[in-house]
């Protein structure tokens, strides 16, 4: 008898004591434990490349979004400038690339 009293540790000795006696479980047990472990390693795996993905594909967007923003900021700082030097909506609009109706909403804003 074994001096441990847990249940499922004398179980787990007992199903060792019969797999290490016979080399053809043993080789079954073995087999089947390594693709547990593989399959747990590609699970792992494709986790981390899904992260990596998802995060890469974010840091683009935020970029994309971060120099669109920019882009805007300095229309709209240009067409202050050019409002204030008396230009017309028409001139900043076309200067801009930016629709009359942005320009006027510019005006309304400010």
């Amino acid at each position: 008898m074994h001096p441990i009293q847990n249940p499922q540790i004398e179980k787990a000795i007992e199903k060792l004591k019969c797999l290490s006696q016979d080399p053809a479980q043993r080789a079954l047990y073995q087999a089947r434990e390594k693709e547990l472990r593989d399959h747990l390693s590609r699970l792992i795996e494709s986790h981390r490349e899904g992260w990596e993905k998802g995060r890469e594909e974010g840091i683009q967007e935020g970029v994309a979004k971060g120099r669109e923003e920019g882009i805007q900021e300095e229309k709209r700082r240009s067409a202050l400038k050019l409002r204030a030097q008396g230009l017309s909506a028409e001139l900043i609009a076309s200067v801009l690339d930016v629709s009359i109706e942005w320009v006027h909403q510019l005006k309304d804003h400010e």
